[in-house]
C-alpha cells in the first residue's frame, strides 16, 4: 500500500486532504525503538507526532498505564495540537517501529486547510476511553 494511502487509513488522519498527507509522507522517517525506551517524557516540550507501525507502547502517568497503543495507533498529537507540554510518558513495551513526523511539518500540513486541522483535532480530542477500539495516546 502506498505511504499516503497508509496515512489516510489512520483514524487520526482520515479527515486530512491528500496534499496534506503527501507533505506528511515526504518528511516522516522510520525509527526502530527498543523495548523499555521512553519515547516521550511527560512535561517535555512537544516535538513530533509518532505513528506506531510495529510493537506496543504504554502511555504512563506516575505508576499507572493510562493507555496502550498498538499498530496503527499514534501518540504525541495532544502537545502539538494544543501547544502544551507532553501529557504522559510513552514507553515501548516490546521492540517496535514508529514513523516519526516532525511536529512543525505535521502542523503546517494541517494548517493549509482549516478542515484538516478540525478533523484531526476532533479525533485527537476524544477521551482515551472513547478511542480504546482505535489506538491512541498523547
Amino acid at each position: 500500500m502506498p505511504l499516503v494511502d497508509t496515512l489516510a487509513s489512520l483514524a487520526l488522519l482520515q479527515g486530512a486532504s491528500r496534499p496534506a498527507l503527501q507533505r506528511i509522507a515526504s518528511v516522516l522517517y522510520e525509527q526502530p525503538v527498543v523495548a523499555g525506551t521512553v519515547v516521550i517524557r511527560q512535561g517535555d516540550a512537544p516535538d513530533d507526532l509518532y505513528l506506531v507501525r510495529a510493537g506496543v507502547f504504554d502511555a504512563v502517568i506516575g505508576d499507572s498505564v493510562i493507555n496502550t497503543i498498538g499498530v496503527d495507533g499514534w501518540f504525541g498529537e495532544i502537545g502539538l495540537l494544543q501547544q502544551v507540554p507532553r501529557t504522559a510518558n510513552v514507553v515501548a513495551r516490546v521492540d517496535g517501529v514508529v514513523w516519526r513526523v516532525p511536529g512543525p511539518a505535521f502542523l503546517a500540513a494541517l494548517g493549509d486547510a482549516a478542515d484538516d486541522r478540525a478533523a484531526v483535532t476532533a479525533v485527537a480530542g476524544e477521551p482515551a476511553a472513547a478511542v480504546a477500539a482505535g489506538p491512541r495516546a498523547g
